[in-house]
């Protein structure tokens, strides 16, 4: 019985492992992006202009976003890392945009003092570095927003087994009820010799 029961339990307890491991890779993934990102926007220009401090607070987003990915049962956490998530991607989708499509224009508002083609290929690299980290950033999107919604049906089923128990118990009152009403009717009527209308009005009241 018990090996029975502690099987049962072990069966029973969800697989938090391997539903973080995807969860955990695009964290690892993000912070090692987002991390990347940040050293070429000081090599084409130090200190950066004003388009390279914006390429700045976008790899900068993207890491607090990552990093707010590594409390996923905190609810505050939670709700956190999904709205840093979605403000981040869409500065990476504006970035790897700019710089992907539009690279001289880019360089003009980076002013950098590197050579031309020094330059171009550090474009470049931050561009590719800024499409991964979209492209990683949209999976945890997906994560996180699959986690929640497990959440939601998961609450959602708790309240409707506890609205269950609740309406079992209130029938079980009044089955409990009408029993002790039948056996109080069935001794009143072997007290009185089942002729006695006083006895039963008492019983009920009347």
């Amino acid at each position: 019985m018990a090996s029975s029961a502690s099987s049962t339990s072990t069966t029973s307890k969800p697989n938090k492992p391997s539903s973080n491991l995807p969860n955990l890779l695009t964290t690892l993934a993000n912070l090692t992006l987002s991390t990347a990102s940040i050293a070429p926007i000081f090599l084409l220009k130090t200190p950066p202009t004003r388009f390279g401090w914006s390429l700045f607070a976008v790899s900068s987003l993207s890491l607090l976003s990552s990093s707010s990915g590594l409390c996923p049962n905190n609810p505050c956490f939670s709700t956190f890392h999904v709205s840093a998530l979605v403000a981040s991607s869409l500065g990476q989708a504006l970035a790897f945009l700019s710089l992907l499509m539009r690279p001289g224009a880019s360089l003009c508002l980076i002013e950098t003092t590197r050579g031309p083609r020094m330059a171009t290929a550090l474009v470049r690299v931050e561009g590719v570095l800024f499409l991964g980290l979209f492209v990683v950033q949209f999976l945890g999107l997906v994560l996180a927003c699959a986690r929640e919604r497990r959440c939601w049906v998961r609450e959602f089923d708790g309240l409707g087994e506890e609205r269950e128990g609740t309406g079992r118990r209130w029938w079980r009152g009044r089955r409990m009820a009408r029993v002790q009403v039948e056996v109080g009717v069935e001794r009143m009527e072997v007290e009185g010799g089942g002729g006695d209308g006083k006895g039963r009005g008492k019983f009920f009241g009347l």
